[in-house]
């Protein structure tokens, strides 16, 4: 039998292997994410970035777009948001 504490609802139980599920008053204790320049809201922009046909695995030029959400503040994309390195520092906060 599962015990439920008096600050967590059925929701938010971790039955088995399963993760806790986001429920609307999760998203409201969450902090809202501020760019390094205070910025917090954020707009999608996309960039374009090719593929030299040397790496591409076809042996031809490749393009393919890029999503990114750009600081509506400061035009850049802050570092928390490009956790595998992939936007090039040009348009990145430092």
């Amino acid at each position: 039998m599962y015990q439920i504490s008096k600050n967590m609802n059925i929701n938010q139980m971790n039955v088995g292997n399963q993760p806790p599920r986001i429920t609307a008053e999760t998203v409201k204790q969450a902090k809202v994410f501020e760019c390094t320049c205070g910025g917090k809201m954020f707009s999608e922009k996309m960039i374009i970035k090719k593929l030299s046909s040397l790496l591409s695995p076809t042996g031809r030029e490749e393009m393919f777009p890029m999503n990114l959400l750009v600081c509506d503040s400061c035009g850049l994309v802050p570092k928390e948001l490009d956790p595998d390195n992939m936007i090039p520092e040009e348009f990145k906060t430092k």
